[in-house]
């Protein structure tokens, strides 16, 4: 059964964005800090490290992939499968500062 997810991206502030038919494409020269990665951690401290795959958190109903180049993290790719997508919500509505970063909600 496929589960219906809302998705959203923390990318870097300023970033260009493209829907393309391979989906959603950033373009910029900056990327986003690990302080971002720090605070979902925080916000969502239920998410466990991805055993196969370390730049993934993951619980039964929150996603959140970091996508990196050369060390640097180009993109958090963040899929809700809650039901209300409380998890998009709350972090639209509980965080602030993304630290050169912007939540990006197609």
């Amino acid at each position: 059964m496929i589960k219906n997810y809302k998705a959203a991206f923390i990318i870097p502030s300023g970033a260009a964005k493209e829907l393309t038919d391979i989906g959603w494409v950033f373009d910029t020269d900056c990327f986003v800090t690990e302080s971002i990665v720090s605070k979902l951690l925080f916000l969502f401290p239920f998410l466990k490290v991805d055993q196969r795959e370390k730049s993934i958190y993951r619980s039964e109903e929150l996603i959140i992939d970091v996508l990196t180049e050369n060390g640097n993290i180009e993109q958090i790719y963040i899929r809700d499968y809650s039901p209300n997508k409380r998890f998009i919500s709350q972090l639209s509505s509980e965080v602030d500062d993304f630290d050169g970063g912007e939540l990006f909600i197609p």
